[in-house]
């Protein structure tokens, strides 16, 4: 943007009189940070349908209500951020509760892994990474690492996006906390990507 008197130039507009250059930048920052909350509200939902899902296979109940999808969309619409949903926040207390009043720990993400060293923990989220080195399976659950030693067969078929919980060890490896399940059994898909 190079500022003119009255004006201001904007690469690929031109010169605009200077309110409408300002206006301009503030509905483009509004319109990314928008995006981003839309981006946002979608992994905190996959976040908390991984939960859902976990709790109703582990308690082999319904451990919410089922409109969750329902609130979901509504949100999404709204652009409402998960913080600021009622109906999501709810749904969270209830499965926060639920998670509390079970046997291990159950994490989310990296930071916690800090206190639970040596642990045994509920691992619960999305895949963002799959690799397979025969006969292993190496998984990034949302941001921590889950090595599945021979678990190439059983675990063949898990990709990007899928909700998973995984019941393991919290280990350390070359400096890095990770998720180590004992067997290709502690690995469970609960929901497969796109559903």
């Amino acid at each position: 943007m190079k500022k003119g008197r009255k004006t201001i130039e904007i690469r690929g507009l031109g010169k605009l009189p200077r309110r409408a250059a300002i206006a301009f930048v503030i509905l483009s920052l509004l319109a990314v940070i928008g995006a981003v909350g839309a981006t946002n509200l979608a992994v905190n939902y996959s976040l908390l349908r991984a939960r859902v899902l976990f709790l109703e296979r582990i308690t082999s109940q319904q451990a919410v209500p089922e409109d969750i999808d329902e609130l979901y969309e509504r949100a999404l619409k709204l652009k409402e951020p998960m913080d600021l949903s009622p109906k999501l926040n709810e749904i969270l207390s209830i499965v926060e509760k639920i998670e509390t009043k079970l046997d291990k720990a159950v994490v989310v993400n990296k930071s916690q892994l800090d206190s639970l060293k040596g642990g045994s923990v509920y691992l619960v989220g999305v895949v963002t990474k799959a690799t397979t080195k025969s006969p292993h399976v190496f998984l990034t659950v949302n941001d921590v690492y889950v090595p599945c030693f021979n678990a190439e067969k059983s675990l063949e078929n898990v990709k990007v996006g899928d909700k998973v919980a995984v019941q393991g060890q919290v280990k350390e490896y070359q400096g890095d906390l990770e998720v180590v399940p004992n067997s290709v059994e502690d690995v469970w898909i609960l929901e497969n990507a796109g559903n």
